[in-house]
């Protein structure tokens, strides 16, 4: 996270006439330490809200999120969320709840399988029933992976899934949908406003180079002059979407969007190969590619039903005004010139 990607934010949302409705508003962020909660945490607060920070604290360890500075406005809560205290709504009537909170590595949902599908299900539930209670309006981050690996390219979120109920990738992907179905259930029967967001390789400062999805895995190797490893053929393709337009995104659906309704948040284009994404980053890295020649290794189990193309279909967010502003070769540019302190420093 960097003060200028916060102060982008702030600025959009400002243009966009968000500011009004924020200001002076108490907002529940759970999964308020990670990448995309400490973004949210930081703009929510520029822009005048009043925000209950929410986190387990239960991977920082293990993840080594980054050190959060406190901020003007914002009340830093330790708690489950699977599970939380009555004392997390003290403090006044909630007006919006962030439900971010998620375990979105592979590698770390393998580890922790049931602890994944908890936090989808069993916390979004109780942020449900805080909406239901205090008459909040709750916004859900899901996932592109309730696709699983979708048939349909550009997908829409008409798209019902072409998903495994077993494996690996399980824990996270049917908890996702999971928790989609109960904010379907809390806003059809108990008229909740449950909306949802579907993200798309979200990337940026921030994500931390121990989650070990793509882009920080191959950043951090690269940086320290190793080898990559590309699972598969490498010629699965992804779009990718940097922090600021996801966060503004997001915003856009909380405030603009269908009660109830469902939006992806992410890029159309371009989409890259991963063998692109390795020219891309060497290229923009000055690395030598003969030096750095990526080598090919079979997937893990964890990557057993990896998606071969993922590329949202945005015609219902792009119908509330949202438009992509960070180009991809300006997003890694940015990231990497973060990563280049931020990883040396352990983040």
């Amino acid at each position: 996270m960097t003060p200028t990607d916060i102060q982008e934010i702030v600025q959009r949302a400002r243009q966009a006439g968000f500011e009004p409705h924020l200001r002076g508003k108490r907002v529940l962020v759970s999964g308020a330490r990670g990448f995309l909660g400490r973004h949210f945490v930081a703009a929510l607060s520029a822009l005048g809200a009043r925000v209950a920070a929410v986190d387990s604290w239960a991977w920082g360890a293990e993840l080594r999120v980054q050190r959060h500075t406190p901020l003007v406005n914002v009340d830093y809560v330790n708690a489950d969320i699977t599970a939380p205290p009555p004392t997390l709504i003290a403090g006044g009537h909630i007006d919006y709840i962030l439900a971010l909170a998620g375990i979105a590595s592979p590698v770390w949902y393998k580890k922790h399988p049931i602890e994944t599908f908890d936090v989808s299900v069993k916390g979004v539930r109780a942020m449900l029933d805080i909406a239901l209670a205090q008459g909040s309006r709750l916004l859900f981050s899901s996932s592109s992976e309730v696709y699983g690996d979708p048939a349909v390219v550009p997908t829409p979120e008409s798209y019902r899934g072409n998903v495994s109920c077993r494996g690996d990738r399980a824990c996270y992907d049917e908890g996702k949908r999971a928790a989609e179905t109960l904010c379907d259930v809390y806003h059809r029967y108990w008229s909740v406003d449950a909306r949802t967001v579907r993200y798309f390789n979200v990337y940026g400062p921030g994500l931390s180079q121990y989650d070990y999805r793509v882009l920080p895995t191959f950043v951090q190797k690269i940086l320290k002059g190793e080898r990559l490893g590309i699972y598969g053929t490498g010629v699965q393709t992804r779009t990718f979407c940097y922090v600021t337009d996801a966060v503004f995104g997001t915003l856009r659906v909380l405030l603009d969007g269908e009660a109830g309704g469902v939006y992806n948040v992410g890029n159309e284009s371009p989409e890259v190969s991963i063998i692109d994404l390795v020219t891309q980053l060497e290229r923009l890295a000055c690395r030598d590619m003969e030096q750095f020649h990526p080598v090919y290794v079979p997937s893990p189990p964890e990557y057993a039903d990896e998606p071969q193309r993922r590329c949202p279909d945005l015609t219902r967010l792009r119908a509330l005004g949202y438009a992509p502003l960070v180009g991809f070769e300006e997003g890694l540019g940015r990231f990497l010139a973060w990563a280049r302190t931020a990883y040396a420093e352990g983040e």
